[in-house]
C-alpha cells in the first residue's frame, strides 16, 4: 500500500530534523556526481536497501485507463512476499549516507548496479544488515566484507523493549533502537509500500533514505556510548564477532539443505499415524479430547494445588499444555505420559513434517531457514522456517538431511564444549587435568557414580552403565547450566529419557560439587557478584543486563549459565567467522550451524572432503582458543563425512 500521509510526514520531518535531505539518483552521471562526494577517509557510510518482486512487476505489463494518466482500480497488486525472498526478489532502490546533508537513493531501474562498487569495500552500516548482505549476494554478486549491524549492536547495548512486564530483545527493531538511542518515533508503514511502480513517490524516497540515515547515526552513537561504559571494550569485541559471522549466517540462508523427500516422507506418515493412535487412546482413556482445552480441565483436576500455583500459564493465564510441561508429570499422574508424547508427536508433525517439505523452495529444490545471529539471551543464534536448531534427534529425521549427487556432507561437533568453558571459567584444576587428558567427562562422572575406575566403565554393552552415563551427562549439563536438583531432574528426563529422583538428583550434584570445588566457589562468587552489579558477561565480552528480564528480575542461575552458554556462542561465532573465510575458495560451503555442531557441503572428490575436513577442523580449533587460549584441546573436534547427516553425526 501506499506511504499514509501522516506517515510521510513524519519521515520528512525527521529528515529535516537531522538537516538531511534525500537525493533521488537514477542517471549514470547521477552516480558518478554522488562518488565523486565518497569521501576519502575510511568511515563508516550508512546502507539501506528496498526490494520488490522480480517477476510479474506492474511496470512489465500496466494496464492503463483510457486518459492514459492511471491505472485502472481493478489493477493486480504486487506479491510483497517475494520481494523478502532473495530468489525471487530484486533491489529496486539502494541508499547510501555518508554524513553531511545529503543521502542518496539510487534506483537501479535506471541505474547500472555495477557503478557502486567502489563502496562495497568500505564499512557499511546497516539495521538488520543480514537482510542487505543476502539480497546483494542473490541478486547482484556482491560481497559485503565490512558489515556493521546496528541491530546486533543495539542488542548489546539497550533492553529493546519498553514494558517491563516482558523480556527485552536482543534484535531490536530500528523503530525499537531509535527510541532506546533518541527518544524518537520513526513510522514503518513503508516497508509494505509498491516499491516495483515505475515512477518513486515523494513518501517513498524519503522512506529509503531515513533508514540509511538512522543506521549510520545509529552505528556512532553506539560506539560513542561504549567509549563511556564500563568494559566498552570488550562489548565491541563482541559486536566484531558478530559482524563478521554474518556472512556465515549468509552462507547457511543463501545455500539452504537438500532434503531426500522419499526417505523423509514415511517418517512423516509414521508421526501422524503414531498421534492419531494416541489421540485414539486419549479420548477412550482419559475422557479428553486431545488439542483442545480439555488438556486444561485435565489440569485443573489432577495438578496438587502446590503445583498448580506455581505451573506456567499461557499469555492469557490459563495453564500451559505444552509437551516439555506435561513431561514433568510422568509418572506421577497417571496419562500424562499420552498427553506428552501426542504433544511430541503433533509438534515433530506441525515443525517437521509434510509442512516441512512444502517449504522447500521451488527454484532452489533446497530447504532454505533463517539463521538469526544472537536471537538468545546467550548469544545464541536460533533459526526459522524451518527452525532446524530444534531438529528432532531421531536419526531418521538427520538422515532426509543428504548431499545430492557430486556432492559430499562434512561435519564438525565441539566435544562437551560447555563443560570445557566451565572448566576455563572456574579454573578448577581437576576438571581441566581430565580434559587434557582426553577423556570424556560423562563417562567419567558415570564412574564415579558407579564407584568404578574409569576403564571398567562399559556403557556400550553394559546397560547399567548406560544408564549411569546418561545420567551423568545429565548432571553434567545441569551444573554447568546452574541448575538445582529439579532442574537435573528434569533434563535428565525431558533430554536424556531417564527418569531421577528429586533425591537423587540432590546427591548427585552435591557429591559432584565436592569432586569439582573450584566450579562450586565460583558459582558462589558469581552470584554473589552479580547480585551487586546485576550484569553478567561471557568471556567474548557480551554483556547481559538482570533489567533486561521481565519486571527486571534477577535469577542466579542465569548468572551461572550464561557465562557458560554465552562463551560457547562466542565461540560458535568466531568459528563461523573463520570457517565461512576458510572455505571462501573451495567448492564447499557452510550449510548449517546448530549448537556446537557445523555441516557443510562439498564436492564428492576425495581430495577436496580432505581438505574441507582439514579447514572445519582448523577453523573450530582456532574459533576455540580465540576464546579460551590456554584450554586444553585434546578430544576437542570430532569430524567426519558422510551422505546424509544422520552418517556425518
Amino acid at each position: 500500500g501506499d506511504i499514509s500521509p501522516r506517515a510521510a510526514k513524519q519521515t520528512a520531518a525527521i529528515l529535516a530534523k537531522a538537516r538531511v535531505e534525500p537525493m533521488l539518483v537514477n542517471t549514470t552521471a547521477g552516480v558518478e556526481a554522488m562518488l565523486a562526494a565518497l569521501p576519502e577517509v575510511d568511515t563508516p557510510i550508512g546502507l539501506d536497501i528496498e526490494t520488490c518482486p522480480a517477476e510479474g512487476r506492474p511496470r512489465y505489463a500496466l494496464r492503463i485507463a483510457k486518459r492514459g494518466d492511471r491505472l485502472l482500480k481493478d489493477q493486480p497488486g504486487p506479491d510483497t512476499s517475494a520481494a523478502l525472498d532473495p530468489f525471487r526478489a530484486e533491489i529496486r532502490t539502494i541508499q547510501l549516507y555518508w554524513g553531511g546533508g545529503t543521502v542518496y537513493v539510487v534506483d537501479l531501474d535506471w541505474v547500472d548496479p555495477a557503478l557502486l562498487a567502489p563502496v562495497w569495500s568500505r564499512p557499511l552500516a546497516a539495521h538488520n544488515a543480514q537482510f542487505e548482505a543476502r539480497m546483494l549476494r542473490a541478486t547482484l554478486g556482491v560481497e559485503l566484507p565490512r558489515l556493521v549491524d546496528t541491530m546486533l549492536g543495539a542488542g548489546l547495548v539497550y533492553r529493546g523493549d519498553p514494558n517491563w512486564r516482558v523480556e527485552g530483545t536482543r534484535r531490536p527493531s530500528l523503530a525499537r533502537a531509535a527510541a532506546d538511542a533518541w527518544g524518537i518515533e520513526v513510522p514503518k508503514a513503508g516497508a509494505t509500500s509498491d516499491w516495483s511502480r515505475p515512477t518513486l513517490t515523494p513518501a517513498q524516497v524519503d522512506y529509503a533514505a531515513l533508514d540509511a540515515v538512522l543506521a549510520l547515526h545509529l552505528a556512532t552513537t553506539i560506539a560513542k556510548l561504549l567509549d563511556q561504559t564500563a568494559h566498552g571494550d570488550r562489548i565491541r569485541e563482541a559486536w566484531d564477532r558478530a559482524n563478521r559471522a554474518l556472512a556465515a549466517a549468509v552462507d547457511i540462508e543463501l545455500h539452504g539443505v537438500f532434503i531426500d523427500r522419499r526417505a523423509h516422507a514415511p517418517l512423516c506418515a509414521e508421526w501422524q499415524r503414531d498421534a492419531a493412535k494416541l489421540a485414539y487412546r486419549i479420548e477412550h482413556e482419559l475422557g479428553i479430547r486431545p488439542g483442545s482445552r480439555d488438556i486444561v480441565g485435565w489440569l485443573n483436576r489432577n495438578l496438587p494445588d502446590d503445583e498448580r500455583r506455581n505451573w506456567p500459564r499461557t499469555d492469557s493465564g490459563l495453564l500451559s499444555t505444552q509437551g516439555k510441561r506435561l513431561r514433568r508429570l510422568i509418572g506421577v499422574v497417571e496419562g500424562a505420559d499420552l498427553l506428552a508424547d501426542y504433544a511430541r508427536l503433533t509438534a515433530y508433525g506441525s515443525h517437521f513434517g509434510f509442512g516441512m517439505l512444502e517449504k522447500i523452495h521451488p527454484k532452489t529444490g533446497r530447504l532454505h531457514t533463517s539463521f538469526n545471529l544472537c536471537r538468545a539471551k546467550s548469544g545464541r543464534a536460533s533459526s526459522s522456517g524451518p527452525n532446524l536448531q530444534n531438529i528432532p534427534s531421531d536419526p531418521r529425521m538427520r538422515a532426509a538431511i543428504v548431499a545430492p549427487k557430486g556432492r559430499r556432507l562434512v561435519g564438525g561437533d565441539y566435544g562437551q564444549l560447555e563443560l570445557r568453558v566451565l572448566a576455563h571459567i572456574t579454573r578448577d584444576e581437576r576438571l581441566t587435568r581430565m580434559f587434557r587428558a582426553g577423556l570424556d567427562a560423562h563417562s567419567a562422572v558415570a564412574a564415579g557414580m558407579l564407584g568404578l575406575p574409569l576403564e571398567d566403565l562399559d556403557p556400550e554393552h553394559n546397560p547399567d552403565h548406560k544408564l549411569s552415563r546418561k545420567k551423568a551427562k545429565a548432571l553434567n549439563f545441569g551444573i554447568a547450566y546452574g541448575a538445582q536438583a529439579k532442574g537435573i531432574q528434569a533434563i535428565a528426563r525431558d533430554q536424556h529419557g531417564v527418569a531421577m529422583t528429586v533425591a537423587e538428583a540432590e546427591h548427585y550434584r552435591e557429591a559432584w560439587l565436592r569432586r569439582y570445588p573450584q566450579v562450586a566457589r565460583w558459582q558462589e562468587r558469581q552470584i554473589e557478584r552479580t547480585k551487586v552489579s546485576r550484569t553478567v558477561r561471557t568471556v567474548g565480552g557480551r554483556p547481559y543486563k538482570f533489567d533486561w528480564e521481565a519486571f527486571r528480575s534477577y535469577r542466579a542461575t542465569l548468572a551461572v549459565n550464561l557465562p557458560v552458554q554465552g562463551t560457547a556462542a562466542d565461540i560458535a561465532m568466531e568459528t563461523m567467522a573463520l570457517l565461512s573465510a576458510r572455505v571462501a575458495t573451495l567448492p564447499a560451503e557452510l550449510i548449517l550451524q546448530v549448537h556446537d555442531e557445523f555441516l557443510l557441503e562439498c564436492d564428492d572428490d576425495p581430495a577436496v572432503v580432505e581438505q574441507v575436513k582439514a579447514e572445519l577442523e582448523q577453523a573450530m580449533v582456532e574459533g576455540f582458543l580465540a576464546l579460551l587460549p590456554d584450554a586444553p584441546t585434546v578430544g576437542l573436534c570430532d569430524i567426519a563425512d558422510g551422505t546424509n547427516w544422520a552418517e556425518v553425526h
